[in-house]
């Protein structure tokens, strides 16, 4: 990775991000086995680290067993529900 990062004069869209988001998750989340709620980020954390090669990372996504999706709301929970209205045009208002 850090030779392909030399190597290029162009952004890396989201190397960096995608390692600070596994990083928040692993300091901010109370939890048991974090890589199977978010199976995607920390797949790729995986792979941008090295520890793993995407062909790897396909196979580890592609053979979890299948689970009804759980979604926690958190501190999300307090934040105001967009609805329908939030994205119509006012300008006539």
């Amino acid at each position: 990775m850090e030779e392909i990062l030399a190597s290029t004069s162009e952004v890396a869209e989201g190397v960096d991000t995608a390692l600070a988001v596994v990083r928040l998750i692993e300091k901010e989340c109370k939890g048991y086995r974090l890589d199977l709620k978010y199976p995607i980020l920390f797949g790729i954390a995986r792979i941008l680290e090295g520890k793993s090669t995407p062909l790897e990372g396909l196979e580890l996504l592609m053979n979890m067993p299948m689970q009804m999706e759980n979604f926690d709301e958190g501190r999300l929970g307090k934040e105001r529900r967009r609805d329908k209205s939030d994205f119509e045009d006012k300008t006539d208002e």
